[in-house]
């Protein structure tokens, strides 16, 4: 029988970007180079929820349907179009940020929220995002008053939700 991190390690075989893995609590990622099967081997426990994380085109919703779909996980993809403010955003950054960051908080909190109940069928999490990536976005885009009052409202949040037993961070040059 094929358990999960072999599973998992098999996934990575060949995967054509540069990664790296952060078992959550541990303080330097491990630098995994284009197969992260090495990196996996260590695995003393399987992870139960992995994020794929790293910047915008990077091959992050490539990677978690790939390791959905090998792992038999349930799989959550970041919803950037349904955020209806994203156009007005793009046109006027300044006056549409606070609307358009607090929805995408919103939105990514009612995805991760859906987590903590526990799918018998699909034991395993892939999401194509970290929940705590909305926090860099606001930091760039809100004014101080702004990103103030969005703290607050993260805190809330964010305390609520599970963290991932697993990060894959992918680098890509720009």
């Amino acid at each position: 029988p094929t358990t999960l991190p072999n599973r998992l390690r098999d996934s990575f075989s060949g995967y054509k970007s540069n990664c790296l893995l952060n078992r959550i609590g541990e303080d330097q990622p491990s630098q995994a180079g284009h197969d992260l099967r090495p990196a996996l081997e260590e695995e003393a426990m399987p992870p139960y929820y992995i994020a794929i994380e790293g910047p915008i085109g990077a091959g992050k919703t490539t990677l978690a349907q790939r390791l959905a779909e090998d792992l038999k996980a349930k799989l959550i993809l970041e919803a950037v179009e349904e955020n209806p403010f994203l156009g007005e955003f793009y046109k006027d950054r300044r006056r549409h940020a606070l609307k358009t960051q607090i929805l995408f908080l919103i939105n990514r909190y009612q995805q991760q929220k859906e987590l903590v109940q526990h799918d018998l069928f699909s034991p395993v999490v892939v999401c194509d995002y970290l929940f705590s990536k909305d926090r860099i976005f606001a930091s760039l885009n809100l004014t101080k008053d702004e990103y103030f009052i969005y703290e607050k409202i993260y805190s809330l949040l964010d305390v609520q939700l599970p963290k991932p037993d697993l990060v894959v961070f992918l680098q890509a040059s720009i």
